[in-house]
This record gives C-alpha cells, structure tokens and sequence, in this order.
C-alpha cells in the first residue's frame, strides 16, 4: 500500500507541475528552415541584425544614441529603440498580437483595439538596444512545403528572399535576406545512440536494480544540457520552451528524492528513481524532431544536440522499462531488496 501511496503522489506531483508549465508564445524548434541576412541597404553600422533559431526570431542591436523604428505588417509602428537603449513596443500593433504564433492569425487573434490607425501604445519591452521578435517576414508561413522544395534533394535549397523595413535615425533602411531549406539528417545515428542507452540501461537496472537511478541520471544530464543551452543566452524578447528545462529539473528530483530513501525498507527507491523516465520521455518526445531535423536552436552544434537528445530518449525508456519490472516485482518483494545494498542477490 505505501508503494502505491507513494508512487501515485509522485505521479499526481509530475502531472500538475508539468500542467503549470507556463507555454512559450512561439519558441524556435528543430527545423529544416534557415533564414539569413543578406544584406542592409543603405549599409549603416550602427545597427545590426541576424536571424535566431534557424528561423524563429530577427534579433536587431543599436548602437547607442541610434534610434530604430520597426514597422509592422501594414507599416504600422511596431517596435522603436531609443537612443538610450530602452526598446518600446507598440501594443496597438496587430503585428504584435500576430507574431505570438508562427502562422499568425490562423493561431492567435487580434484585439479589436488593435489595428493600422489605432494610435500607439508603447510599452517598454527590454533595455539595452538589443531585442528578438519572431517575424512572419522571414519564415515561410505554412506548415506545408514550398512548392519550390524537393524534399528528396541532397542540398540546401532556396525557398523565397525577403525584406523587413526599418527606419534608422529618421532614414528608411531595408534589411533583405533568404529563407532555405535544408534537407533531413538520417535518423539512424542518434537512433542507434537511443538503443544503445536502451539496451545498456535495462541490462544495468536488470542486475542491479539501484542502477535504474545512475541510468536516469545520464538522462536528466543530457536532456538539461539541452534545455540549458537552448535557453540561456537568449536576447530579450526571443523566446524559450520552459518545459526544456522543467522537466529534466523534475527528473533530477525525482532521483534525489529515491536516492534520498535508500535503505528505507518498503518506499523502493529503484521504483522512484525509475519512476523519473517519464518525465525525461516526455521531454525527449518535445524534442523528438532533433533526431532529423538539420538545424536545432541551441548554442551546441547541432550534431552533438541531436546525439544528447538521443541519450535522454534511451535513458528514458530504459527508468520506464525498470519502473515497470519494479511494479511487477512489488507484490512479492523483499523490502530490504530495495535498498540497494543487496542487489545482486535480488536481482
């Protein structure tokens, strides 16, 4: 009854943190997408600008004393930077509300008050001359591929160019760019990683059932290097998926708390540092189109991304499948085989 107890309570615990998990507006994901800068016109050094996340966000800088004016999708007032570095955005901009999903007015809505001719409200949104907004102008905006792609191409591809309007110290400035398409990775080097985690954690936890926990463990390293490297960093304004991080923090709680209870007969510390697979699967599921997808948003390299995304998918499964050998065991079980200390002679 207390296995029960307690694994029901971690399990409730799980689904209502997870369920308060505050949801990104429009987080940059693994992509086939690349958008670039190619060009200022007329050429000005006292801003620059590039495009974040494969294709997710246009992040502008200013120099100091510059002020910068960002028009929206019907040359309303959008965004402004002062000389200062205080960067304001117009809430009664459409394009404000229209850029909180990747494709717009077929995701969110617009406030009626917000509209072309309303009169602006600036509001402040970051300092230091520096700020990220996604901007439908440089993504395709349709989950469908451009007819222009062959997706059984072996190169990158070019898919349309783009331009985004500034108006730099009371002077018209254009910013042009492309939007490309690259290809697919194979899936069969990160998908032999996530076997051979697999295999090497469920032979581990079979004979040694405390091994469940240093399994999930490797996980929760790998999947929180992830999350960390895809959100750390980022310039005010772009935008992060705050479960990357939250679940493998839950994970690691998880453990810490079946590492907590070793030696305490009856609660099954195996079982609930098992029991941490399911948020770390969950989590690889977010990012389960990093194992073929040629760009993921991080600071590492996208292969090594893609590799640790692999290893917190097999860690996952393994807790999983050690959580359920556990759960078969209980009605059976020897208190004392939970803590660990005899392991092998339990297992």
């Amino acid at each position: 009854m207390r296995h029960r107890v307690t694994t029901t309570s971690l399990l409730t615990g799980l689904v209502l943190v997870v369920g308060a998990a505050p949801a990104a507006a429009d987080p940059a994901g693994p992509t086939n997408y690349t958008s670039s800068v190619t060009g200022v016109e007329p050429a000005t050094d006292t801003i620059s600008v590039a495009v974040r996340g494969g294709d997710a966000f246009v992040e502008l800088t200013a120099a100091p004393g510059t002020t910068v004016e960002v028009a929206g999708y019907d040359d309303e007032p959008f965004l402004r930077f002062q000389p200062d570095g205080t960067v304001e955005r117009n809430e009664a901009s459409p394009a404000r509300w229209l850029n909180d999903a990747r494709y717009g007015a077929a995701d969110t809505t617009v406030p009626p008050e917000a509209s072309s001719d309303a009169p602006p409200r600036w509001e402040p949104v970051a300092e230091g001359g520096t700020y990220a907004w996604h901007d439908h102008r440089v993504h395709w905006m349709t989950p469908t591929l451009p007819r222009n792609v062959d997706p059984g191409a072996d190169g990158p591809q070019r898919v349309t160019a783009w331009e985004l309007p500034l108006t730099v110290d009371g002077e018209p400035v254009t910013v042009s760019g492309e939007l490309g398409w690259e290809p697919s990775v194979s899936a069969l080097p990160a998908g032999f990683v996530a076997l051979l985690v697999l295999g090497a954690g469920v032979a581990a936890a079979s004979r040694f059932p405390a091994a469940s926990v240093t399994v999930t463990l490797v996980g929760v390293v790998a999947a929180g290097t992830v999350g960390l490297a895809g959100s750390l960093g980022l310039p005010p304004g772009a935008d992060s998926e705050p479960a990357l991080v939250l679940l493998p923090a839950v994970a690691l709680a998880l453990v810490g708390v079946g590492l907590a209870v070793r030696g305490r007969a009856g609660l099954g510390p195996e079982l609930i540092g098992a029991l941490a697979g399911v948020p770390l699967l969950v989590w690889s599921v977010l990012l389960l189109r990093a194992l073929t997808a040629p760009i993921v948003p991080t600071s590492l390299p996208d292969v090594v991304a893609r590799l640790l995304v692999a290893v917190a998918l097999g860690a996952g499964l393994a807790s999983l499948v050690a959580a359920g050998r556990a759960v078969l065991a209980l009605p059976g079980q020897d208190p004392a085989a939970w803590s660990g200390r005899d392991a092998v002679a339990g297992s």
